[in-house]
């Protein structure tokens, strides 16, 4: 008898004689597999799939050099290395472990590396992922991974999609940092508020269950809660950049650089344009952390297109420039430079924007691994 997991691109076949990676081994891992109903040797009239024993003869050794988790577990100190030494053979039952993605590990760990697929579709590779992750086998299956990644290097998502999140913890596990990175710079520019069921799209379930699998769930949650603080911090700084604009010009003291009756007129202008075009996008009353439903590329595309007239540009417009050019463009009649219009307002939100947006450039995966 043999069965198909169906896995999308590829589909991974697990025969008979497909199970026993060592004929000499001393250890049988029993995994449960789900077949569907036309997939068992006799077909019934039922839609619900069939949960089937799957024992794998592996060698410990092979297992003890690959897996630190497994060294550990074989050990005299534990009872399943207590039966392996006395009985000379263990039945060690791994009802959790996606038997696919473990039958392909166990072909690398047992050297049958012929029969390793040099291309997986994206679900399999995050099970086997999660049990890289889950054994710490990253050494003995890195001349693979970096392959599998690659060959799916066209599905990494470039923006923030349900899928980013799986990516984030494959290119933790297998330690790509340049990947890492850009995945994290996504996650801080556009996420709007870390909710596991809005933001990434993820259909709702219980956190622990969503992760289950990742037996490093404390540090992805680290990563994550990161990323949310960068978020925060940056749209708090954007959101103070506004309030104080606001304030400096409600004080008395002057803004614009012109002189005389003009100099009021344009910052009453300018202050009234801030206020209005704050209203109009939810920025005034300042909004409170941790401002869910807001991400930073929404709020800067926003923030850029407020229209901040000031009288400057009016003058500017109607009177023309006056003076001569040279290296740094034409001067008006009050010798301000006119190639960025005397007040110089919408450039320097445009600035603030700008160095906020430096400082979301991704977190660095050396940060986290110990």
């Amino acid at each position: 008898m043999h069965f198909v997991i169906e896995r999308g691109i590829v589909s991974h076949t697990i025969r008979m004689e497909d199970r026993t990676f060592d004929p000499n081994g001393d250890i049988t891992l029993i995994m449960r597999s789900h077949l569907e109903d036309d997939q068992t040797p006799e077909r019934t009239t039922t839609t619900e799939s069939v949960i089937e024993s799957t024992p794998m003869l592996v060698s410990s050794k092979h297992l003890i050099l690959a897996s630190l988790v497994f060294g550990a577990m074989l050990q005299d100190r534990f009872n399943e290395g207590q039966t392996l030494r006395s009985a000379g053979y263990l039945e060690l039952p791994l009802p959790d472990d996606d038997p696919v993605a473990f039958s392909i590990l166990l072909d690398v760990i047992h050297g049958h590396t012929r029969k390793v697929s040099r291309k997986i579709d994206f679900e399999l590779l995050i099970q086997i992922s999660i049990l890289v992750d889950k054994y710490q086998l990253q050494e003995v299956v890195e001349v693979f991974s970096d392959g599998w990644v690659q060959a799916l290097s066209h599905e990494v998502p470039a923006s923030l999609t349900a899928d980013l999140i799986h990516w984030l913890c494959i290119f933790w596990v297998f330690g790509q940092s340049d990947k890492f990175k850009l995945m994290t710079r996504i996650m801080e520019r556009e996420s709007s508020g870390i909710t596991w069921t809005e933001d990434l799209s993820i259909p709702p379930v219980v956190l622990g269950t969503f992760f289950g699998g990742w037996s490093e769930l404390h540090i992805i949650l680290t990563i994550v809660d990161e990323i949310e603080n960068k978020r925060q911090g940056v749209i708090a700084s954007a959101i103070s950049m506004l309030t104080d604009l606001i304030t400096n010009y409600q004080n008395s003291t002057p803004r614009c650089p012109r002189s005389g009756d003009n100099t009021f007129k344009c910052d009453a202008m300018v202050l009234g344009a801030l206020i209005k075009s704050s209203v109009s996008i939810g920025l005034w009353p300042p909004p409170a952390p941790p401002f869910t439903g807001i991400s930073f590329c929404a709020l800067s595309g926003q923030i850029h297109q407020m229209k901040v007239p000031t009288l400057c540009d009016t003058i500017g417009q109607t009177e023309g420039w006056y003076g001569s050019k040279d290296d740094y463009g034409y001067y008006d009649r009050d010798g301000l430079p006119a190639h960025i219009g005397p007040c110089g307002i919408k450039e320097s939100i445009e600035a603030s924007l700008r160095s906020l947006e430096d400082q979301l450039c991704g977190l660095d995966i050396s940060t986290f691994k110990v």
